[in-house]
């Protein structure tokens, strides 16, 4: 009896985590999309949606329509992010930037599944810190509260 070596694939694969539910509706919605993306090989699909929940949370956190650099830009000046926020903000919009703009034939920069990986990771970092983690600790203080109360 000959052995055969062979691979079965599922397609799509398994779905990344979806982003915390304590993150506002329509950055998750964005966030979600890029997660499913990823999950079926859309390496520059996940790009721009990950810069879109990222242009999301700037315009969320009260920045003015425009260039999403300038909107990075007014969150660190305003004291919501701090510097690394910045900096990792920058990656995902520039990633993203190279997702959604072709260049001309044969300067196209691909998105690997790496660069993709990266982008969500550190957008899932930054939603944590400007959402997720305000949320939890407002939950905590309001627990807190209810037991001295009782």
């Amino acid at each position: 009896e000959l052995k055969r070596n062979y691979r079965e694939e599922i397609y799509p694969g398994p779905l990344p985590k979806p982003p915390d539910e304590r993150i506002p509706p329509s950055i998750h919605t964005d966030f979600e999309e890029a997660l499913k993306c990823f999950g079926v090989g859309a390496f520059r699909a996940t790009g721009v949606m990950a810069r879109r929940a990222l242009q999301g949370c700037c315009l969320d956190k009260g920045a003015k329509k425009g260039k999403l650099r300038e909107q990075i830009d007014w969150l660190f000046q305003q004291r919501i992010i701090t510097k690394d926020l910045n900096g990792w903000a920058d990656e995902v919009r520039l990633v993203g930037n190279d997702a959604a703009h072709p260049r001309k034939p044969g300067q196209d920069k691909p998105i690997s599944q790496d660069d993709a990986k990266a982008i969500l990771e550190l957008l899932k970092q930054f939603t944590n810190v400007l959402y997720v983690a305000p949320a939890i600790a407002e939950e905590t203080k309001k627990s807190r509260q209810q037991k001295i109360v009782e």
